[in-house]
């Protein structure tokens, strides 16, 4: 086989000590082969942890506004509309949350590099529902005031 009669891999069958390998492992952790490896900045999956976070606070108080407006004034003519509101904004963040965990799991599975419209689409997605989260943040809050439900 080719390898076995290379100088060249006779190299890689040497015996290193730990010391060796270790020195070898935090130089290719340094070269530009590691870094160019497909990987989001670190305030990128940042951010995409805070917003999801954040996406799933707002199903839980949009369900907590529901069954409270429900407890506290059933269904009937006058909370349909709010309901209904409810129900909307969880399902925007639902589909929110759901559209950034299927961008962050394909660039996870992407090697050896992010390929640029990936990165567009996810900057794009991340900046679309930022807006998206401080609007549907705003509509609980005016829920909760205009209902007195907390």
């Amino acid at each position: 086989m080719f390898w076995t009669n290379n100088p060249f891999f006779d190299t890689i069958n040497k015996d290193y000590s730990q010391e060796e390998i270790n020195e070898f492992i935090a130089e290719i952790t340094k070269s530009k082969i590691f870094s160019d490896m497909a990987k989001l900045s670190k305030e990128t999956r940042s951010t995409l942890s805070q917003q999801k976070e954040q996406l799933l606070d707002l199903i839980d108080e949009a369900k907590l506004l529901e069954f409270l407006l429900l407890e506290n004034r059933g269904e009937n003519l006058e909370t349909t509309s709010t309901l209904e509101q409810l129900t909307e904004i969880a399902e925007q963040a639902r589909t929110r949350l759901s559209q950034l965990s299927t961008l962050h799991l394909r660039v996870a599975e992407v090697q050896p590099t992010i390929p640029d419209n990936l990165l567009r689409l996810m900057n794009e997605a991340i900046t679309n529902i930022q807006n998206r989260i401080a609007a549907l943040e705003r509509s609980l809050e005016e829920i909760n005031l205009d209902w007195r439900l907390k």
